[in-house]
């Protein structure tokens, strides 16, 4: 008898040992962390594509990564083209047309258009708008949105590019993850490593699937979900050191600050734009469940930005429409803003940037803005 228990517990160990080994092995041939993006080959044109299939890696440790240029296909099952100058939009010229008021766009998923077309997206609408409001006006939204970015890379992105655009006007899309970094930046695990068991991990993920738990983030690659924080981010001493700059509240502020302060030297005032999105409650206000977000309008207040904000107007819109939330977001399981969203966002920010005067104000003859 007890012969025979011994044989059922050895066979237990060892399928477990087995399942173990395979997890490892599984875990060491993930394609997903960041060399493996390096060495990824530009997409075939007109194939489905993934995140990883739009990206490229950058020099700048504060960038990281850009889109890829040239890259097309479809994206989420819409169209997406990137362009020479590896933004999402068809071909610009850096040398600006005579009276052109160009606009430089710099966020995240938001922002570049996540699940909806170019056409599609608040930039490209806020474009139109302005040139139909404006009549023999010419305008130029330049989107430089990159899905994944924070405020850090979306700063540096801007201190990089604007020499060559020469902005008439900044607009940063601020969202509560900002302080977060890609999760593809955490390091590859140590798959020979006794320390930790990636089986019990497992089941630990797939036990919070059945309770209904959130348990990655739907970015390159899968990381825990944070109960405390209640965000997707990798341990601090999971990131490599080099890109540690990138991560924390301090930095988002201090990119935030940097952007105000490149602003002044292009004489332009900056934008931030906060767009409603509360999951907790369809009719909830934005800041009662996200008190950084009052923090970072306090913090760009003080610093000169215009600070636009869609709340009042998406509330509005629901409220007469008799809408909830859902009809603002891609699907039910992806709260990415849908085409409605993007055009409440557009008009939000047609409407302030026209009645604060910015669009109004020609550019000084000294300013250091090139291409003009």
């Amino acid at each position: 008898m007890l012969s025979r228990i011994a044989l059922v517990a050895l066979s237990v160990v060892a399928s477990l040992l087995v399942l173990e080994l395979a997890v490892r092995i599984i875990t060491a041939f993930d394609t997903n962390y960041l060399d493996e993006v390096v060495a990824r080959q530009a997409p075939t044109p007109g194939r489905e594509l993934t995140l990883a299939d739009l990206i490229r890696p950058s020099a700048d440790d504060l960038i990281v990564y850009g889109l890829r240029p040239g890259a097309q296909g479809r994206f989420l099952g819409q169209p997406v083209a990137i362009n020479s100058l590896g933004m999402r939009d068809g071909e610009r010229a850096l040398e600006r047309r005579p009276g052109t008021f160009r606009i430089v766009g710099l966020g995240d998923s938001h922002m570049f258009g996540w699940g909806v077309r170019g056409d599609e997206t608040f930039l490209a609408l806020l474009e139109k708008r302005l040139a139909q409001h404006f009549a023999g006006r010419s305008f130029e939204a330049w989107n430089l949105a990159v899905p994944g970015y924070n405020s850090v890379q979306e700063v540096e992105t801007f201190a990089t590019k604007a020499p060559a655009i020469g902005p008439d006007l900044v607009i940063v899309n601020w969202v509560g993850n900002d302080m977060d970094l890609p999760n593809f930046l955490a390091k590859r695990p140590e798959v020979y490593s006794l320390r930790r068991s990636f089986l019990l991990e497992l089941i630990r993920r797939r036990a919070r699937v059945r309770r209904g738990k959130p348990v990655k983030s739907s970015a390159l690659v899968p990381v825990e979900y944070d109960e405390h924080t209640r965000r997707f981010n990798p341990k601090v001493e999971e990131v490599p050191e080099r890109y540690r700059p990138l991560l924390g509240t301090e930095n988002m502020m201090r990119a935030l600050d940097r952007l105000a302060e490149l602003a002044r030297e292009y004489r332009i005032r900056p934008v931030i734009l906060f767009d409603w999105n509360s999951p907790q409650a369809d009719t909830a206000k934005a800041e009662s469940h996200d008190p950084s977000r009052m923090a970072v309008k306090q913090r760009c207040a003080a610093q000169g930005y215009l600070v636009v904000d869609t709340e009042d107007r998406v509330l509005r819109y629901l409220k007469d429409h008799q809408l909830d939330a859902s009809a603002l977001r891609i699907s039910d399981s992806d709260p990415h803003p849908g085409v409605l969203r993007h055009r409440l966002i557009a008009e939000e920010l047609f409407e302030s940037l026209v009645g604060s005067g910015l669009i109004e104000r020609p550019a000084p003859a000294s300013s250091p803005r090139a291409g003009g």
